[in-house]
């Protein structure tokens, strides 16, 4: 079953286009999207994880297709990458809830898919008592729009190793 959604979710996201790449970043292979799926499944908030990083995945289906997805990271106490302490200057154990990729099929937009999806992630962090963070490419204008409207603050801009312009959200 997990493994034919993973195809579900992997077909889905082939249907990107170079718009959509600004939060979706680089598509996921089959593997990840299959273990972001089962991490999800099996997640159990009295119990975290005994990992500092644990990637999930979400999906919404309509009709028996998937036409949505979401990823994020759950940071418990995680120690900081090279490049998050150069590029975004973090120096101490990591404590937050992290959205990674949110796609929405372009027939199904509109429709208040995203907003379902940040909506689901917010409550989740904060019944793990964590402030979810985005960093969004600046131009992404539909993205911002959608966390400004739920809340989110922007915190600071930043460079991406690629020199993207990006802008970090958070919501308490």
């Amino acid at each position: 079953m997990m493994n034919n959604l993973s195809e579900s979710v992997k077909e889905l996201l082939n249907t990107a286009d170079s718009k959509d790449m600004y939060f979706l970043g680089r598509r996921p292979s089959i593997k990840q999207i299959y273990n972001e799926l089962t991490n999800f499944e099996n997640f159990d908030k009295n119990n975290i994880s005994n990992k500092s990083r644990t990637n999930m995945g979400t999906t919404c289906s309509l009709d028996d297709r998937v036409v949505g997805y979401n990823s994020f990271t759950i940071m418990q106490n995680a120690s900081p990458t090279p490049y998050e302490k150069k590029a975004l200057d973090m120096g101490s154990n990591l404590n937050y809830f992290y959205l990674r990729k949110l796609f929405v099929h372009p027939d199904f937009r509109s429709q208040g898919i995203g907003t379902k999806f940040i909506k689901q992630n917010m409550k989740l962090a904060k019944g793990i008592d964590k402030h979810c963070i985005a960093d969004i490419e600046k131009n992404n204008y539909n993205m911002i729009n959608i966390l400004i409207a739920q809340g989110f603050n922007e915190d600071y801009n930043w460079e991406s190793w690629n020199g993207k312009n990006m802008v970090r959200f958070f919501h308490d």
